[in-house]
């Protein structure tokens, strides 16, 4: 089962915290709790979750997400960040169900910012991350020569920072 949610947040999930930028005196409470929630978000990406680069033919895209087989943290992500979320049933009884959050493209960009400060071992990651959403929103098309080189860098530099995962190999 996959369920999407746009980046605007009238769709929450039942019983999940709404987020809202706007600021409210009365809040304060709120807003805590909510820094709280991205901090452990925050932990959950640096500890099982991901921040890396898809690719369609010499684009390249952030991705970010986080799989497990309990739904908690998947469905938590889900609410407070949009995105994507996937739920598998196992072929086999004696496999566990897997649950998958994931946001991409210039969707990642609200998650990443607001999770970045809270990252121990991923800032990195995101920083990189952002320096490619920055720079696929100042490109026109074609890509340029120049254009496509520098997001090979930063495709490089996330695969030096990502080695044990599998990853495509650069144009070229």
């Amino acid at each position: 089962m996959l369920l999407r949610r746009g980046h605007n947040r009238t769709n929450s999930c039942a019983g999940a915290p709404r987020h809202s930028d706007e600021s409210n005196p009365s809040d304060g409470e709120n807003s805590a709790a909510m820094e709280t929630t991205y901090a452990y978000l925050a932990g959950a990406i640096d500890s099982r979750g991901f921040i890396t680069f898809g690719a369609r033919g010499p684009s390249y895209f952030p991705r970010m997400g986080l799989s497990g087989t309990s739904p908690v943290l998947p469905n938590l992500a889900f609410a407070i960040l949009s995105g994507s979320i996937y739920h598998r049933q196992p072929r086999k009884p004696s496999y566990h169900a897997f649950y998958h959050w994931e946001v991409t493209n210039q969707a990642a960009r609200e998650p990443l910012l607001r999770l970045r400060p809270y990252l121990r071992l991923k800032q990195r990651h995101a920083d990189i991350a952002l320096e490619m959403l920055d720079l696929i929103g100042s490109q026109s098309r074609p890509i340029s020569a120049e254009d496509l080189a520098k997001r090979v860098r930063l495709f490089e530099e996330m695969h030096r920072l990502n080695p044990d995962r599998r990853r495509r190999k650069p144009p070229g």
